[in-house]
């Protein structure tokens, strides 16, 4: 008697012991396993230097996040993002929608690459998004509105491989824009498209690339009117 019950107290004390590195471990592994599905269902090369997910609360931390180009635009970072955070509402998301009551987004660079045959990475990029959710049969969620978004965009550059003379860069200088109601699809394109042309972004691409690269919904109308915006 006094052997099992020393064996089952060893087997408590060995399970208490994994649950706590588990707990302490679970960001290192989550991170691993987000690289690992990222990379086998889109093909594309991903590097996250932190990922925190929280365990009592609905928030997920992402840090020093590099997603590559596909190699034939080079197979240099494509989106160099130091810092993406974001709070959400779980009753939402239970129902298959995606309502963020805070989103914060530390953009350092983007680049948009032409290769040979004249496609953009983006276009590239945005099929092998699309194409894992589609072979799953999976039904995306449905965005329902972000309460508070606090936008910070650096860089942009536009290349055309075999053409470095026609390279270019642009520093949006957006830093911690905060935009707050944002409800719809719509609004959230047209604060976008409101920020890109503050900061020249569709001067950078030409009118060819940039029906190409940009959605159609991130060029308003003169007339559109778009979510207020303040400084924080």
């Amino acid at each position: 008697m006094k052997f099992i019950v020393r064996w089952l107290f060893r087997l408590l004390i060995l399970a208490i012991m994994l649950a706590i590195a588990t707990v302490l471990l679970k960001d290192t592994i989550l991170k691993e396993l987000a690289e690992v599905r990222f990379r086998r269902e889109t093909g594309l090369e991903v590097d996250i230097g932190r990922l925190e997910v929280g365990l009592l609360s609905p928030t997920v931390t992402v840090e020093d996040l590099k997603l590559y180009n596909p190699p034939e635009f080079g197979g240099a970072p494509f989106v160099v993002l130091p810092e993406l955070h974001f709070e959400y509402d779980r009753g939402a998301f239970a129902t298959g929608a995606l309502h963020l009551r805070l989103l914060r987004v530390n953009l350092a660079e983007i680049s948009f690459v032409q290769n040979a045959a004249g496609r953009w990475n983006i276009q590239v990029i945005k099929e092998k998004f699309a194409e894992p959710a589609r072979a799953a049969g999976r039904t995306p969620l449905r965005f329902a509105g972000i309460d508070t978004l606090n936008l910070t965009l650096g860089r942009v550059r536009r290349q055309r491989l075999g053409a470095p003379a026609e390279d270019a860069a642009i520093n949006l200088g957006v830093r911690g824009e905060v935009i707050t109601n944002l409800k719809t699809e719509k609004d959230l394109y047209l604060t976008l498209a409101r920020l890109a042309l503050r900061g020249g972004l569709l001067r950078l691409l030409p009118p060819s690339a940039s029906t190409n690269v940009l959605p159609a919904p991130l060029v308003p109308a003169p007339s559109a009117q778009v979510p207020s915006a303040r400084s924080h």
